[in-house]
């Protein structure tokens, strides 16, 4: 017979959630079985839970395991990104330490010029503010300019690099601290990423005023001696060991249609004297073989009587570096001495010697 559940039945098998606070209103969930579900229950419903929480308890353990791969993976991933960091903390404070031992002004330089790292001496240039801290260019810290160096005078070392992704060395003046024109020697390098591109450049600054000034006044010196040499009448000539020319004067070239250039290498008997060996006796060859002044008079291919004066050259340490040989046209004063010394024999061969004075 069809059971019918009586209210207080009805109500007692209800199953009610306690109330609920939503948007500042109470709500409680009530759910009534229907008769079928009561007569059903008692033969499903236990493994109805019992595969729910099954599957529940499933779910949660995949959840936790994920979560835990992600929190495991999340701290390795932290600790590497904190070692990295820490490692790349004391790379750069290595790397400051390296450059901040060298005794020139020394950065790194991005390619808009600013200075990404300087070292002290390059600090020292601004008075001890570091130029990367600030943004400074490279152009500013060395010449007080807002827009960088150009034109053959001032070729810039960041442009120059970065076209030619090669090492180049350029010298550029400077007006240190207290006013004063110094010339610096700028050596620059590129740094270069995986594919070959400059990325940034380093650039190392070495102060040469004391030896440019020195050049110039060598060549000054120079200039001031090849004048004197040039204007002398005589044959002078620089050779080395083996006899071939190194330096020439303007008259020894001129005497055999040449440059001063073309004579460089040849060898003097090949010249004067259309030879393939040294003349024998040498003055030149004397000089160098025995270390002493040697001296000769000859007499050329074309008649004209020469003196050969040769001075070896030597070096601090007394090392034989060549000799100097200086040669002088003495045909008039040969032909001279040869009048005398006619003049001389004419008595004796001539007892009773006429003398007519015209």
């Amino acid at each position: 017979a069809q059971h019918y559940c009586t209210e207080a039945e009805l109500l007692a098998r209800m199953h009610h959630r306690a109330p609920v606070v939503v948007a500042g209103r109470e709500w409680s969930i009530l759910c009534t079985p229907s008769p079928g579900f009561l007569r059903a229950r008692s033969s499903w419903y236990p493994w109805a839970i019992f595969f729910g929480g099954l599957q529940l308890t499933a779910l949660l353990a995949s959840y936790l395991v994920k979560a835990g791969r992600a929190s495991a993976w999340e701290r390795k991933h932290t600790a590497e990104l904190r070692e990295a960091h820490e490692e790349l903390t004391r790379s750069h404070g290595f790397l400051q330490t390296v450059i901040d031992a060298l005794p020139e002004p020394t950065m790194v330089l991005n390619l808009d010029h600013t200075i990404a790292l300087a070292n002290r001496a390059a600090r020292d240039l601004t008075g001890g503010d570091d130029p990367a801290a600030c943004g400074m260019t490279c152009h500013w810290l060395f010449h007080h300019r807002d827009t960088p160096c150009f034109g053959k005078l001032h070729i810039c070392p960041v442009e120059e690099v970065r076209a030619t992704k090669k090492p180049v060395v350029l010298t550029h003046p400077y007006h240190g601290a207290d006013g004063a024109r110094r010339i610096l020697e700028m050596a620059a390098a590129p740094v270069t990423d995986e594919a070959g591109a400059v990325v940034q450049i380093i650039n190392s600054c070495h102060d040469v005023t004391a030896r440019k000034q020195a050049e110039e006044a060598l060549r000054a010196s120079e200039t001031e001696k090849m004048a004197i040499l040039d204007a002398m009448p005589d044959h002078v000539l620089f050779q080395n060991t083996d006899m071939t020319i190194r330096w020439g004067n303007e008259a020894a070239a001129r005497s055999v249609g040449r440059t001063r250039q073309e004579l460089l290498g040849a060898c003097c008997y090949e010249l004067w004297h259309g030879r393939t060996e040294p003349c024998d006796p040498c003055p030149v060859r004397t000089a160098l073989e025995t270390g002493l002044p040697a001296a000769d008079t000859v007499r050329l291919h074309d008649g004209t009587w020469c003196e050969i004066m040769a001075h070896p050259v030597q070096d601090r340490d007394g090392r034989l570096l060549g000799a100097i040989e200086i040669t002088r046209d003495v045909t008039a004063r040969r032909h001279a001495e040869e009048e005398i010394r006619g003049l001389a024999k004419f008595p004796a061969e001539n007892p009773d010697p006429v003398l007519r004075v015209a």
